[in-house]
């Protein structure tokens, strides 16, 4: 369905793929022609805040970005945590957060799980876990 504030989480492990380049995430308030936002995690111990302008990549929010609480082994469990109300934004990696902004881009949408880069060789597997969506009041 359509969200437009809310709470959403979800668990993240790498398990096989380029530690060089795998990263997974969310794409959320997605409004396929509009755009969403983008929200990934790296198995190198970074995230990226970014939009999407309709299919092409729009702009990036917070380039990638070293964090500390963020786990680096293959196989290790990540959260990451993104609460949307209104046009504020706070992310959270493993409890702690990460980043907050304001954007008034996209007000509701669809909410997704993604995993990048979508390839078949090397052979690139993430494991999701532990999903939850709640809604935030304003």
């Amino acid at each position: 369905g359509i969200f437009d504030d809310f709470d959403v989480g979800v668990t993240i492990r790498f398990m096989e793929g380029s530690h060089d380049h795998i990263s997974a995430g969310f794409e959320l308030r997605f409004d396929g022609d509009k755009g969403d936002y983008v929200f990934r995690i790296s198995a190198q111990g970074t995230f990226q805040v970014g939009w999407h302008k309709a299919k092409e990549w729009g702009d990036t929010l917070v380039g990638w970005t070293t964090h500390p609480s963020l786990r680096t082994e293959m196989g290790a469990a990540n959260r990451l945590r993104v609460v949307l109300q209104g046009n504020k934004i706070r992310v959270y990696l493993n409890g702690v957060l990460a980043t907050s902004l304001r954007d008034e881009r996209y007000s509701s949408g669809l909410v997704r799980v993604v995993v990048s880069p979508y390839s078949k060789k090397p052979n690139t597997v993430v494991a999701f876990s532990d999903l939850q969506l709640r809604e935030v009041d304003r």
